[in-house]
């Protein structure tokens, strides 16, 4: 093992226990206690945050409360995140939401560009109203579902729509999704289709086909929902 592996294994090694001793790394890793108290400087030299006491009954050990272990990140959680988080924060102010903010803002950091600008585009999609009153008690939109309503929305692409509201017989609708109107706590996809716009409430949706037909042109979003609520469609109405 080369210094470079020697140091990131040594760096594992210590954050599983509490403390160690240079001669307990030493017979760990096969080497001398003066090369671990080296790897030891170097992890600190690179910004670890390796402690260690000198004299007897001293050790080695990491201070957890200056840093964490890393986390390694899909690409599709990171967007997952920032669209969680902004969406929630157009509906009610979270705690601590100055600080997630900044979090969140540094991991979009690390996305393509092309791929962070798509993802800022759905949240421009996005309209908020006061709450609605409802007889039933909204469920939460199937993880696939809200999967594929982004992926709609993001590449600008048709779908097909299996939608079952409770006690109600299933149906199918196909159309454009161009956005989402949020009316707490009824979430709805506001589709463009053939009959004319739609309002479909997220967790009546079953299951979201995903077309490869080419980019549709966005209509303004502010009259497709006025449309959709004079509109008497069941049983895709959001509301009566």
């Amino acid at each position: 093992m080369d210094a470079h592996h020697r140091r990131d294994a040594l760096l594992t090694w210590l954050r599983g226990r509490p403390t160690a001793t240079a001669a307990e790394a030493a017979d760990q890793f096969s080497v001398s206690a003066r090369t671990i108290l080296r790897d030891v400087a170097a992890l600190r030299d690179r910004g670890e945050p390796v402690e260690s006491d000198a004299g007897r009954g001293g050790g080695l050990r990491i201070d957890v409360l200056r840093s964490l272990p890393p986390v390694r990140l899909r690409l599709e959680d990171i967007v997952g995140v920032y669209l969680w988080f902004h969406l929630t924060q157009l509906t009610f102010a979270a705690p601590s939401g100055a600080s997630a903010e900044a979090a969140i803002d540094k991991l979009m950091a690390v996305l393509p560009a092309a791929r962070a600008a798509d993802v800022r585009k759905v949240l421009r999609r996005v309209v908020v109203r006061p709450g609605l009153a409802t007889h039933d008690a909204p469920r939460p939109g199937a993880p696939d579902v809200l999967a594929g309503i982004e992926r709609a929305l993001q590449a600008r692409r048709a779908v097909t729509l299996e939608v079952q509201a409770p006690g109600q017989p299933a149906v199918h609708c196909s159309g454009e999704p161009q956005g989402l109107l949020i009316e707490p706590p009824l979430w709805q996809l506001v589709l463009a289709s053939p009959s004319g716009p739609q309002l479909v409430r997220v967790d009546h949706i079953v299951h979201v086909k995903v077309t490869d037909e080419a980019r549709f042109a966005l209509a303004p979003l502010d009259d497709l929902i006025r449309r959709a609520t004079r509109a008497a469609s069941p049983p895709l109405r959001a509301h009566a």
